[in-house]
């Protein structure tokens, strides 16, 4: 068994795009038009990969923030590389496209990850899942 931490990305940024490609997996990224493209490409490229090795797109509301989105799509990752999902769970969330915010904070702590650094990009927060 390893000792690196299990990490999933998140990322909110509308414009990511082909940098998807350069981006470790699993990946959670914004589903939108520039995005999905990208996110597409891969799954041609790679089509047996499924979410916990490779990209899942989620739905956004374009008139909430891309912290909102962030928040907003926790609760899928925690069910779906978190302890009942995945061995050894997740404790590393990357963020891509957002600043770390409070209520983001908040958001974090409530899924166990309270130890946050920010980053040029974004930030990461991790815990001990």
């Amino acid at each position: 068994m390893s000792d690196t931490p299990y990490k999933v990305t998140i990322i909110v940024d509308p414009e990511f795009g082909d940098r998807l490609q350069k981006v470790e997996p699993p990946v959670w990224i914004a589903d939108t038009p520039v995005n999905r493209a990208a996110a597409e490409r891969v799954w041609s490229e790679c089509p047996e990969e499924s979410h916990l090795n490779g990209v899942t797109t989620f739905q956004i509301d374009l008139n909430l923030t891309a912290d909102e989105w962030c928040a907003g799509i926790l609760s899928a990752v925690d069910l779906h590389h978190g302890e009942y999902s995945h061995r050894p769970p997740y404790s590393v969330v990357e963020v891509i496209g957002t600043r770390l915010t409070i209520g983001l904070r908040q958001a974090f702590s409530k899924y166990g990850l309270k130890e946050f650094v920010k980053g040029a990009d974004g930030f990461r927060a991790r815990g001990s899942k």
